[in-house]
């Protein structure tokens, strides 16, 4: 027998013909393979013609359409696609097959084909190619699937390109048809939904099933009809060359925490943040009675939060999903994606071991400690008052070695206080997971669902804005302030104004109480009203002429199968937001103590200017060492190319490849 209907030598039945066989993907429509042995054995025997004549009329239909393509050995590798270089006849009748199989074996040996092995550096000389008949569906819609987006680069989206009939058009380039991009539960279309939700189901669970079962990414041709999915062929994508898609030995998002740092960060911000993390958490398995053991098999993750990218911030989710995987919650990993908005395949993550103890252990110092937390909020804030607040909004005339003691005792007085706001979060991740899966069960929108959680009315941070209304107000309500407001620069009402008016005292109380509140108040190298007064001059200007309105909460009712679990979430959402507040405290006191360092260094002739410290890291500040008019020198020029660069959602890592999308 002649033609071939199973798995066989890669040498004999060529690449696109072996990825058919060995995916043995449900709903392949049969194929038969003329193999590259019978057009080399043609030569010296004639009769084989004839045979496989004969093999044709005898296994395939006069009933039924036949698409005539190519198999060359090494086409569909990952290195070299041949897609349109060999040619490919759809629609064959099974007495035309034996004619277009010559066909497709001479499009082998055109200038085009051979153009493109010089190109690719392959032999032009012994080709081996086999031939491809496979049964024809009469599609409905059909189209092609990348398992990685193309122009994102991002291997968590897959990309359908689809339309209605046979979707040779799509394959071919000279239609685009209606595309998909895919990123989980996230569905984006560009053209018209001409396959709705359930089709569209099915082919991306299709496109998974392939990935799964490949170690490359790959682009998938396939018919869909009558409710099933039919695999046509697969092939690597050239560009991604031997990536494995299962190799992910990083994943850094942004999502959320591109809230608190936007855009390129410096060095001592980044290095001082990934220490707070690592210690809050740290003294946050403590208070969870973790054991040791666990603590310190934890703590390489834990200090390993944050990931400085070209400048910028990111979360680094390998850490993260190993670290929330000690939570005694089933879908912490999942309830983690929702609360800082991320869609990520959380199960190739590697988890910590626990066992029961360990597990009911955390859990019941977990509802204890959230039980009492109004009453351990209030503790927090009052032993904050206590050790940070004499700092803040104070210039701080000190020794280096008195601002390392004065870092010291707050560091070791204040971060297990921290641990309060890390339960709440847990909480609030918690409940608002429930919260998501039972709205999902009531097919409830999320739309639906933000305006039952907003429904809260006023949070603690909304004061800031409230005040700044009050004082605007009062500007308006005098006509010499509200010229001097509209005609002088800040500049200059910040020196009228500092002192000695009715409205100094107004503006003086909105700069100790708010002043560290501005854009990017977590970077270090922001610049607040506490150390620029005009700052609140010019936010007064630029609102001067606003028409204030007072906010409305909309009354929502809320499902009775919802309501528990929506007012415990709204609860812990507010007390979040009440304890944010510290949050900019703390980094206000801290700006002021490393800007005093800068000043203690320019005065030694260590740095050119205080705000140079920025550059370094807060290691290189402590110790004192290294060349830092060198170091800043190095890291602006860095900071420069940095900033001319995008600040991506989503880089993965796969082996020593970045993806950025």
């Amino acid at each position: 027998m002649i033609l071939i209907n199973s798995l066989s030598d890669i040498n004999e039945i060529g690449g696109k013909a072996y990825n058919l066989f060995a995916l043995k993907v449900k709903n392949t429509p049969p194929l038969y393979v003329c193999p590259a042995s019978y057009f080399e054995k043609l030569k010296a025997d004639p009769s084989l013609e004839d045979k496989l004549t004969a093999e044709i009329d005898r296994l395939l239909s006069d009933k039924k359409l036949y698409a005539v393509r190519s198999s060359a050995v090494d086409e569909d590798s990952a290195a070299d696609s041949f897609a349109g270089v060999h040619d490919s006849f759809l629609n064959v009748p099974k007495k035309q097959v034996a004619l277009y199989i010559e066909k497709v074996y001479e499009s082998a040996f055109t200038d085009r084909a051979k153009d493109y092995r010089k190109t690719r550096g392959l032999p032009s000389e012994g080709i081996k190619i086999a031939v491809v008949i496979q049964e024809m569906v009469n599609a409905e819609f059909a189209g092609v699937i990348n398992t990685v987006n193309p122009v994102t680069d991002n291997p968590d989206e897959i990309v359908i390109s689809v339309t209605q009939g046979l979707g040779d058009k799509i394959v071919d380039g000279s239609e685009s048809g209606t595309t998909y991009t895919v990123n989980f539960d996230k569905v984006k279309i560009d053209g018209k939904d001409i396959l709705g939700k359930k089709p569209l189901r099915k082919i991306v669970e299709f496109a998974r099933e392939i990935a799964a079962k490949t170690n490359s990414f790959q682009d998938i041709e396939f018919a869909y009809r009558r409710g099933k999915v039919y695999f046509l062929q697969a092939r690597a994508i050239t560009t991604y060359g031997d990536i494995n898609p299962h190799d992910r030995n990083l994943l850094i998002d942004n999502s959320n925490i591109v809230e608190s740092f936007f855009g390129v960060t410096s060095p001592l911000t980044f290095s001082f943040a990934k220490e707070v993390y690592r210690d809050v958490y740290c003294a946050a398995l403590r208070a969870g009675k973790v054991r040791k053991k666990i603590r310190d098999a934890l703590r390489p993750a834990l200090s390993e939060m944050l990931y400085w990218y070209e400048g910028k911030i990111y979360y680094n989710m390998n850490s993260w999903y190993y670290g929330v995987s000690v939570l005694p919650f089933k879908k912490s990993a999942s309830y983690f994606d929702g609360m800082i908005g991320v869609n990520s395949k959380t199960d190739t993550f590697k988890k910590v071991k626990m066992n029961f103890f360990d597990v009911a252990g955390l859990f019941f110092a977990f509802i204890k400690k959230l039980k009492n937390i109004d009453s351990l909020a209030d503790g927090f804030e009052q032993k904050f008052n206590r050790i940070v607040m004499p700092y803040y909004g104070k210039k701080l005339n000190a020794t280096n070695s008195q601002l390392i003691n004065l870092s010291k005792q707050i560091e070791s007085e204040i971060t297990d206080g921290f641990v309060i706001p890390i339960i709440n979060d847990l909480a609030v991740m918690y409940y608002f997971g429930k919260l998501k899966d039972k709205a999902k069960k009531l097919n409830i929108s999320n739309e639906e669902l933000n305006k039952y959680i907003s429904s809260q009315g006023e949070v603690k941070s909304a004061e800031s804005a409230s005040k700044l209304v009050e004082i605007i107000n009062r500007i308006k309500a005098d006509e010499k302030i509200f010229s001097d407001f509209t005609d002088l620069d800040e500049r200059t009402l910040c020196e009228k104004y500092r002192e000695g008016t009715d409205l100094s005292p107004l503006l003086k109380e909105y700069i100790n109480n708010f002043g560290a509140r501005v854009m990017d108040e977590l970077k270090l190298e922001t610049v607040t009203m506490i150390e620029d007064e005009t700052l609140l001059y010019s936010l007064i200007k630029t609102n001067l002429n606003t028409q204030f309105k007072k906010p409305e909460y909309e009354r929502v009712d809320i499902p009775k199968k919802l309501k528990g679990t929506a007012e415990k979430a709204k609860k812990y959402m507010r007390m979040r937001e009440r304890l944010r507040l510290y949050r900019t405290y703390l980094y206000s006191v801290v700006r002021n103590i490393f800007l005093q360092f800068g000043e203690n260094y320019c005065a030694d002739g260590r740095l050119q200017d205080k705000r140079d410290i920025f550059y370094l890291t807060k290691q290189e500040i402590l110790s004192g060492d290294g060349d830092f008019i060198k170091l800043v020198k190095e890291r602006k020029a860095d900071e420069k190319i940095w900033l001319e660069k995008p600040a991506f959602d989503r880089v993965v890592f796969l082996v020593d490849t970045r993806l950025s999308t």
